[in-house]
């Protein structure tokens, strides 16, 4: 959802040189923007480990000569390292006391910024820092239209036929159960987009998702893909389905039409930020969005009220209007 903030830095700084500093596993995803030109891996679990590996990852940092950062993240631990990197023009939200930091504080107007999607979040760290006289374009477009071959080689890599009715389902959400939609349920939609509308179905997610999804039909191919072929195959369906989810964002940015199943997270701040998706979402209870990982009655009715059915009739709802 940064996306558009790197544009935006691209487009008023057309000759500079831009860096994104990420963990590792999210290569694959900043490989695709032509915005950027250097990806800085900083692996904070094993390498770059607090004391010393962060304190060297810093002198790595600081021997590049950055001129300026700008945090999208609104870590303390970003600011610091930032500090340490000997880079004097630091922008950034003044949160987690963090401020003193930051060469240019950024003020967090929480009722105009917290309402509005996270889209608007990151792109205003842009607007207040450069203070442009036109409008900051929030496109979150992931990659170009010119990748069709690669599309093509990661269909045939996995001996996937490309042909009509190509569908996605990604099952997953690491935030917790209160955002997933029950796996039966995905099994149970599977089955029928293959019987009754001839679909083929692609399953993706992350190593924790093998598991619950062994008997899922379609091909499985959870913690079988790099986040990069993942990205190259969503890109070639024809409907992406899933939870509120990086993969949601993902299909979002690559202005596949989907379908997002939320529960107890926040549509408007969090939602797929795409004209192509239909949010399923329950509409009646008071307690969403609770934001929280499991559902403090015990009961995810949030979720279970979202049906299969209705699920199966606005994914073919989508596809007729292909």
């Amino acid at each position: 959802m940064a996306i558009g903030g790197l544009r935006a830095i691209r487009n008023l700084c057309p000759n500079a040189h831009i860096a994104i500093v990420g963990r590792p596993w999210v290569a694959g995803l900043f490989e695709h923007l032509d915005c950027i030109d250097e990806i800085i891996a900083f692996d904070k679990t094993t390498t770059d480990k607090l004391p010393f590996g962060f304190l060297k990852f810093c002198k790595k940092l600081k021997a590049k000569q950055f001129d300026a950062a700008f945090l999208f993240q609104n870590a303390f631990e970003a600011a610091l390292m930032v500090s340490l990197a000997g880079i004097k023009i630091k922008i950034g939200y003044n949160r987690d006391c963090r401020g003193f930091m930051l060469s240019h504080p950024i003020y967090v107007n929480r009722q105009k910024l917290l309402s509005k999607h996270e889209v608007f979040y990151y792109t205003n760290i842009i607007k207040q820092s450069f203070k442009p006289t036109t409008s900051i374009d929030s496109n979150i477009r992931l990659i170009n239209t010119d990748k069709q071959n690669i599309i093509e080689q990661t269909f045939k890599k996995f001996n996937i036929p490309q042909h009509k009715n190509i569908i996605g389902i990604s099952p997953g959400a690491a935030f917790g159960p209160a955002k997933r939609w029950p796996t039966n349920n995905f099994s149970e939609l599977a089955k029928r987009l293959q019987t009754e509308l001839n679909a083929t179905v692609i399953i993706t997610g992350a190593k924790a998702d093998q598991k619950p999804t062994e008997n899922m039909p379609g091909i499985n191919l959870c913690a079988k893909t790099s986040l990069s072929e993942a990205i190259y195959l969503t890109a070639g369906c024809d409907i992406f389905i899933s939870n509120d989810s990086g993969p949601m964002h993902i299909a979002a940015a690559l202005k596949i039409p989907q379908i997002a199943i939320f529960g107890s997270t926040d549509y408007i701040r969090t939602g797929p930020f795409s004209d192509k998706a239909i949010i399923l979402r329950d509409e009646e209870l008071d307690c969403i969005p609770c934001r929280k990982r499991t559902c403090k009655l015990g009961t995810y009715e949030c979720l279970s009220k979202i049906t299969v059915q209705n699920v199966f009739n606005n994914c073919v709802k989508l596809l007729n209007n292909k």
